[in-house]
């Protein structure tokens, strides 16, 4: 765990915990949402996941971790009566619950365009497939892009490719509401596809995917490779650090 801990705070864009975005609430939350449900305490696993769905839109797919933890701890209690399995169902029920209250509240009261809509429109993004936005960086990245995009263009894809090797690298070492999470959160992040048909904000959405880290931890199984791993990530979170603060964008 301690190896786990540092693996994150020395990662190349960890620097986004401090800054002005929702990554470090947002990992909070569906941390606590995810051990919560392990600990079968189904109504504070609900509560916190319906805050993190208020955090980030994201959040409502810790749905399907949840779920599969009230599968797992009931499937082998056949004994278990339904007030049971209504209790799971009515917790898990919180998560996207809280965020059709928002969005209801938003639209109607508030009379603003739907929540999805807005980010769309400020983010200059649209759904498409996953495929999209990585062939879209693959052809920007080997057809000239600006100064101002080439930063965001690399790092995004490596950081694409880096995860989802991660998650399905060591997938038979954790448990399956991990990795659930993980893909649940990694794919979504994926769609949502800027203008020019790239991948948006990977490098930070990234970050709450602690199922990852875990991997990345077992991965690095000695101290040499923990050491080395760590310089080179330090090393590149100053050189992304120093162009987030020239306004080059990196996420």
């Amino acid at each position: 765990a301690n190896k786990v801990l540092l693996l994150l705070v020395f990662f190349p864009t960890s620097f986004y915990f401090v800054s002005g975005y929702t990554e470090a609430l947002f990992f909070v939350l569906c941390l606590a949402c995810i051990v919560n449900a392990r600990r079968r305490n189904w109504i504070y696993a609900g509560v916190l996941g319906g805050l993190a769905a208020l955090t980030r839109n994201q959040g409502i797919f810790l749905v399907l971790p949840f779920i599969w933890e009230g599968y797992e701890y009931y499937r082998t209690r056949p004994a278990v009566r339904w007030p049971g399995y209504l209790k799971i169902l009515f917790s898990s029920a919180l998560i996207p619950l809280a965020f059709l209250l928002y969005s209801v509240y938003i639209h109607y009261v508030v009379k603003a365009p739907w929540p999805w809509i807005t980010r769309t429109q400020i983010w200059v993004t649209h759904l498409d497939w996953p495929w999209v936005a990585f062939i879209g960086n693959i052809f920007y990245l080997f057809h000239g892009v600006t100064s101002f995009f080439v930063t965001s263009v690399i790092v995004d894809l490596l950081m694409m490719i880096l995860f989802l090797y991660l998650l399905i690298r060591k997938v038979s070492w954790m448990p399956v509401s991990f990795t659930l999470f993980g893909l649940s959160m990694l794919i979504p992040s994926l769609t949502m596809v800027s203008t020019w048909n790239t991948m948006t904000g990977v490098s930070r959405f990234v970050l709450p995917l602690f199922p990852a880290f875990i991997s990345l931890g077992l991965l690095l199984n000695t101290k040499v490779k923990v050491r080395t791993w760590i310089v080179f990530s330090y090393a590149s979170q100053i050189i992304l650090l120093v162009l987030f603060y020239a306004w080059t964008w990196v996420a």
